[in-house]
């Protein structure tokens, strides 16, 4: 019974870890015209309320599942979503948009 109750243990924490890997992923987000960082672009991961904002330097970073997606906004610019893919740095160069004025 006493091995049973280990073995089902054992294969319940395997399952759980290996269906929610993480990753830790950082990057720099920029503007794409001028080149220049910016700083306070919310970063977060699609389907969820877990992001943060990029620094003064423009730089991130978040811990997401394996196969998440990033969404990238920014007053003035055109949100951009991005899968992970298995990628450890993402940098990213937002477009203006002149609509969301």
């Amino acid at each position: 019974m006493i091995k049973l109750s280990t073995g089902l243990i054992m294969l319940t924490l395997f399952i759980g870890h290996h269906g929610y890997g993480q990753l830790a992923v950082a990057g720099k987000v920029t503007d794409a015209e001028g080149g220049s960082v910016l700083p306070g672009v919310s970063v977060l991961i699609q389907g969820s309320s877990t992001g943060t904002v990029t620094d003064a330097d423009g730089n991130y970073s978040l811990s997401v599942p394996e196969d998440a997606v990033i969404v990238f906004s920014y007053l003035g610019y055109a949100s951009k979503e991005v899968p992970v893919s298995g990628r450890s740095v993402i940098d990213i160069a937002l477009t203006s948009d002149i609509r969301q004025l």
